[in-house]
Order: C-alpha cells, then structure tokens, then sequence
C-alpha cells in the first residue's frame, strides 16, 4: 500500500495514516511518530522531510504551538536589512514556513528602542496566544538584559548572548572568515584587509575567524589591516 496525497478537490480520498507517511519517506512507523511528536533520535534533515510529506498529504500534524503566537522582535537594522539583504529575507522565509507546519502564527515587531521593547515583553508576557520569542539582529545589552528574565522561551536569531542565557541560532562567522581567509592566502594574499564594524558581535566573531588565519603559525599580526566603517 502507498501513500495516497490530495486529489484535485484538496481532499485525500482516504485518511492518512502514520504508515502511508512511513512508505512515503521510506522510514518506520517509530521513525514517523518521533519525527512528529518532537523526541529525539531522529535526523534534523529527516524530521523536515516527514513533517513536509505530513503538510503536504495534509497529515494532523501533533503540535503544541497549534493556534499560538511567536513573536519577532526586530531591531531597525534587521528591517533595514530585510528589504536588502537575501540572507535576512531567507531567514524570515523560513521562520514563517516552519511555523505554518507547527500551525503556529507569526508576528513580526520593529523594535526601535529600548523602551519599545520592554513594552512588547510586557505586553507578551501577559498574553496566553503568545508562546515564545524570536529576537532578529539585536546587540543591544539593554534589550538582551530584559530578555534574559522573561518567563517564556526566547531565541536570538543571528545574534548569541555574552552571558549564554539566551538560546541562538546563527552561522558559524568564526569559521566562514577562516575559510574565507584561508582561501585568500592559497591564492597567494598575506596583507589581507577587514572591513569591521565594532558593536556588532556577528561581526566580531568574523573578526576572530580573520586574526585566527592571520596569525596562525606565529606570523606577525598587523592591527592595521582592521578598519572600522561607519553605517
């Protein structure tokens, strides 16, 4: 027996089981079910592919954020780069498509100051459809010294949390500007500038990953070769 998707009406000709989901992602049953449910033990990539095959056959998928709210809360340069950055536009993209498969709606806030902030946390924190938190492109302490005493789950997205209180999720910028480095000198460059831009520690990080490459093997690192840009 294979799995049967929607026909032409948008309605499966019959309902669909976890073993019609099994076949379809050529998994188990138990591979199914955990993947669904959130337990561990299964593949991040594999979790995606069944819960895609679930939305798609319109498979009830098990969620506890159904019918809640997350909250973005973004700084004025996250907005700024949405409308002109890819990377941020892809970052949005795919925050809104994994809350459509929990069923879960997204609300984005353009934070501009402080005071703002804390009066969204206030806000979210006394409403029961908000279930969490998402900060977008935020450095400031400020705002992050508030986050670090809220009662409900928060994720800095492109950001991290000196303290490691706060949950991030962000590239490996270290490590990119050591590849990308790296890559520089295997086509023979060894004065190598970066352009910084101080207070960003997304930016900082890269920095890292730079003078990691510079110096390697005891070389002499030039503090010159870091010039700081203005916005």
């Amino acid at each position: 027996m294979t799995a049967i998707p929607p026909g032409k009406s948008g309605k499966a000709s019959r309902r669909i089981r976890l073993d019609d989901l099994a076949k379809a992602c050529d998994v188990s049953i138990a591979t199914v079910s955990r993947a669904l449910s959130g337990a561990p033990g299964v593949r991040p990539e594999l979790v995606e592919k069944i819960q895609r095959k679930a939305q798609e056959f319109r498979y009830a998928l098990p969620s506890t954020l159904a019918g809640q709210r997350l909250l973005i809360l973004a700084s004025r340069a996250a907005m700024e780069d949405y409308a002109r950055s890819q990377f941020t536009l892809n970052v949005m993209q795919g925050i809104e498509e994994r809350a459509r498969l929990l069923q879960a709606e997204v609300i984005t806030e353009a934070i501009t100051s402080t005071e703002q902030e804390r009066q969204a946390l206030a806000t979210a924190a006394t409403d029961p459809r908000v279930a969490g938190l998402l900060f977008l492109t935020l450095d400031d302490e400020d705002m992050l010294t508030a986050a670090r005493s809220f009662r409900k789950p928060v994720v800095l997205v492109n950001g991290d949390d000196p303290l490691m209180q706060l949950s991030s999720v962000a590239p490996s910028n270290r490590a990119a500007a050591s590849m990308a480095t790296d890559y520089l000198m295997r086509l023979g460059h060894r004065r190598i500038l970066f352009l910084s831009r101080r207070g960003r520690r997304t930016i900082e990080r890269r920095a890292e990953g730079w003078r990691d490459r510079m110096s390697a093997g005891g070389a002499p690192f030039d503090p010159g070769l870091q010039v700081d840009v203005a916005d």
